[in-house]
């Protein structure tokens, strides 16, 4: 038997934009905030924003970075409990010395934040702390 305990309803708003700015750089822009009428879902924060800017600084060259931000979310059912906001910093560089080969850096969580994206069975999951990648692409 299903018996219906509750409802849920919700307004918000997503703005995005991306432009170029001059001088080979871009612009990535968006953000969302929602209100709820009724108990507000787990794990979902209320409010977020990101921003990425890459810059084609010479030929063959890039420099990229970005900023992500979660505001708190409830981590209970009651919404008596929170999961604290963040932010988080990621860097980069691409470099594509011949238009068959390319390598990338990057630094995810670059100034090695501690924050929880999630709360469960009584403990958080931390996210990973700062983490390097590199990659080559080679075109045949």
């Amino acid at each position: 038997m299903v018996q219906q305990v509750g409802q849920q309803s919700s307004r918000g708003v997503k703005l995005a934009g991306a432009g170029d700015l001059g001088r080979g750089v871009r612009i990535n822009i968006n953000g969302t905030a929602v209100s709820y009428a009724g108990k507000v879902p787990v794990q979902v924060p209320q409010v977020s924003a990101k921003l990425w800017m890459s810059w084609n600084f010479a030929p063959g060259w890039e420099a990229q970075g970005g900023v992500r931000f979660a505001g708190q979310a409830y981590t209970d059912y009651a919404n008596t409990q929170t999961r604290p906001g963040y932010t988080v910093v990621s860097l980069g560089f691409n470099w594509q010395p011949h238009p068959a080969l390319g390598f990338s850096a990057r630094l995810q969580n670059a100034f090695d934040e501690t924050y929880a994206t999630i709360y469960y069975d009584g403990g958080y999951l931390l996210a990973p702390p700062l983490t390097a990648h590199f990659a080559m692409r080679v075109g045949f």
